[in-house]
């Protein structure tokens, strides 16, 4: 029997946050403008409360804060007896959009680090951090983003030796496929 023991999800979003505030702005001055036109009034001239009210409904219809509602995906790593693995799930479908309401699958396995006995805490941190730029590279091609903020937040913190020999954690019939 193996112990399996979840220690972080990462999120995948469509785009990176730098760019959906940047698509988000254009878009908004494009959406004041045909408003503007619409009312006849120069913008300095339309009132405060109905701009406000414009951008308010404008915001709601973009598709909503970028950090929960642009992910489009996930890996949870998790310790399985002498190695980290990363599972992939992905939201279904061939295109994203910023107002995507698809349902997450597991793909497969994406990360599979084998952790040797005499690996101290520095060198485990290493190879996990390897995975994530390699994943992360991935990612840029396809214009997609990884958010490592928290992870890298949190990471040079924790001591990933005494983390790998833990015995806690669910147990995984050795016979399931992972």
């Amino acid at each position: 029997m193996f112990r399996e023991q979840c220690i972080f999800e990462i999120a995948i979003y469509r785009i990176s946050y730098e760019q959906f505030n940047k698509n988000y702005d254009t878009a908004l001055q494009h959406h004041l403008k045909k408003f503007q036109e619409l009312s006849g009034l120069a913008l300095n001239k339309i009132p405060e409360s109905n701009l406000l009210h414009t951008e308010q409904h404008f915001w709601e219809n973009y598709g909503g804060p970028w950090n929960y509602n642009q992910v489009i995906g996930w890996i949870r790593l998790y310790i399985f007896g002498s190695q980290i693995r990363g599972e992939l799930w992905k939201m279904v479908g061939k295109k994203f959009t910023r107002k995507t309401r698809n349902q997450f699958q597991f793909i497969g396995k994406i990360i599979e680090i084998d952790c040797m006995t005499e690996d101290n805490s520095e060198q485990i941190l290493e190879k996990v951090e390897n995975e994530l730029d390699r994943i992360k590279k991935e990612l840029i091609k396809k214009k997609r983003s990884l958010d490592l903020q928290c992870f890298k937040n949190l990471a040079s913190y924790i001591d990933w030796r005494k983390l790998m020999d833990n015995k806690k954690g669910k147990e995984i019939n050795s016979r399931t496929p992972k």
